[in-house]
């Protein structure tokens, strides 16, 4: 199975604390009474946005809300995340976002928290959109969620939206979104527009790219086009993935030929070892995250040498000031859910800053990237530079 399929399915389709609060069912179209999460005692600190100082804002008392309250009709000023934990298909991704989110509320501790209140949904529009209605109603004053792309999309094109709300994708199309509506996610796309800038700004301006016959690597391939050719560059050539040894001469001629000073790989991480052999060793190739499958196989990523990618500092620096702060998911199985888990952190951490309106623009040096908000209303998300080396993934100075 390619490691990314899971999540960017996801993505298409859409897209570990101190204790986990359980997660009541509930038939749509509203959820059964949400479960809150108060919070834990102070803990270490968490790296702050460098522009948004987070202890410094006033948090309402949360006394009056107490976790499995039978009722939330007089609770004020909490956060609500909406995940559907019901859904067959997205409810191990929607545990694996709940569990980094409810871990980064857990340490930030009282002084600079509010409540986090869970709604457990289902995959339907109809059940997002009404717990999201009755979140409000109830008082929630910060919105984490929808998870699908389904539920962004039908969040952005309805009415409802008056509280700073923080969806974890993105719509399905090119939609005007609403003032209070912000976008975060995990958005492969993203990443090849980061390749193409990263490799114009290394001085590179004739790319070879090889892709995949997959909805995915199509995606990938046309992100980099289009960002690379907006960006001045040039296509030398476009090759489509093959185990043809006719295909595969082609593209070592193409390679070797000296005309292009790069190779862009819009493929995953068993097609990307495929390739890279008959690739000159001298020209640099660059390939999003889609070729990182961990660093526990270290036999098989040496067929990977010498590619640059970008991945997540959660899954490249354990030295990281921040991915040092949180616990490490248990019983994660994959890292496509080792990333969802850190999604849920850093949202956790956005959610603080939108509970602070006039916090400036932030820069959160998070465990998914450096977060910056664009004008669009998008946190994006710069990721760590690496490169595979005997092997193992190194992480690299971005000015190299």
């Amino acid at each position: 199975m390619q490691r990314f399929l899971p999540l960017l399915t996801l993505c298409a389709a859409l897209y570990g604390c101190t204790s986990t609060p359980i997660i009541r069912p509930s038939s749509p179209p509203f959820p059964a009474e949400p479960q809150v999460v108060q919070p834990e005692q102070p803990a270490p600190e968490i790296p702050e946005a460098e522009t948004a100082p987070l202890s410094e804002y006033s948090i309402p008392p949360a006394a009056a809300v107490l976790p499995g309250s039978a009722s939330r009709k007089n609770a004020t000023g909490d956060i609500a995340l909406i995940l559907p934990l019901q859904s067959q298909s997205f409810s191990a991704a929607a545990k694996a976002v709940h569990d980094g989110f409810v871990a980064a509320h857990s340490l930030a501790g009282k002084r600079r928290n509010l409540p986090v209140v869970i709604y457990s949904t289902g995959d339907q529009v109809a059940d997002i959109l009404a717990a999201y209605e009755q979140a409000v109603q109830a008082g929630s004053s910060i919105v984490v969620g929808p998870l699908t792309r389904d539920g962004v999309t039908a969040l952005a094109n309805s009415n409802v939206v008056s509280v700073p709300t923080l969806a974890l994708n993105i719509p399905e199309r090119n939609i005007p979104i609403p003032d209070n509506l912000y976008l975060f996610g995990l958005q492969i796309e993203a990443e090849a527009r980061q390749i193409a800038r990263l490799a114009i700004g290394q001085g590179k301006r004739s790319a070879l790219t090889v892709s995949g016959d997959t909805a995915l690597s199509r995606r990938i391939h046309l992100a980099f086009l289009a960002e690379w050719n907006k960006l001045g560059g040039t296509i030398i050539d476009q090759f489509r993935y093959s185990t043809d040894p006719n295909e595969l001469a082609r593209l070592r001629s193409a390679a070797t030929s000296g005309n292009a000073d790069m190779v862009f790989l819009a493929v995953e991480f068993q097609k990307a070892r495929v390739v890279r052999p008959y690739l000159d060793i001298e020209i640099p190739v660059y390939a999003t995250s889609q070729v990182f499958n961990g660093g526990a196989d270290s036999l098989a990523n040496f067929d990977l040498n010498g590619v640059r990618f970008v991945d997540m500092p959660w899954l490249l620096q354990a030295d990281h000031p921040a991915v040092m702060v949180y616990p490490r998911p248990q019983g994660a199985t994959s890292m496509d859910l080792e990333r969802l888990y850190a999604l849920g952190v850093d949202a956790f951490r956005i959610a603080q800053y939108l509970a602070q309106p006039d916090s400036g623009s932030p820069i959160i040096d998070g465990v998914t990237g450096r977060i910056t908000l664009e004008a669009n209303h998008q946190f994006v998300r710069e990721l760590s530079q690496a490169q595979f080396d005997q092997g193992n993934a190194l992480v690299i100075d971005p000015k190299r």
